[in-house]
């Protein structure tokens, strides 16, 4: 099988062999599509970055897989009802001030997020 992919994201496939089969034996055929973009001014829709972040094929974990704490997952999930937003960045207080904890938060679309940042500088 050939996956023809036009757009200026990463595409990719699976079948069953390498994701399991369904309860009643069906193969399973996994098609990603992956877009990194970067964050715009607030007016204006995000652009795709320049360079796009490859599909992840294997959970990847902080120290031991299955003992530690994940930090990405495979972009070829068997099912997934929405979509995945990952968002890794780095906050920055007003100013440059120092604190304790910083409130951030992401937007796309009509779906909002906040988060606590909480740390020390590094």
């Amino acid at each position: 099988m050939e996956l023809l992919n036009t757009t200026p994201m990463l595409a990719g496939y699976t079948m069953g062999y390498t994701m399991g089969l369904k309860p009643d034996g069906r193969e399973l055929l996994v098609v990603a599509i992956k877009g990194t973009f970067t964050i715009p001014s607030r007016s204006t829709p995000p652009p795709l970055a320049d360079q796009q972040i490859p599909l992840i094929e294997a959970d990847t974990f902080t120290g031991e897989p299955g003992l530690s704490a994940p930090v990405y997952e495979t972009d070829y999930a068997p099912y997934k009802a929405r979509c995945d937003v990952v968002l890794n960045g780095t906050a920055y207080a007003p100013q440059n001030e120092q604190v304790e904890q910083l409130e951030v938060g992401l937007q796309v679309g009509s779906l909002y997020k906040r988060f606590q940042v909480v740390g020390g500088s590094i």
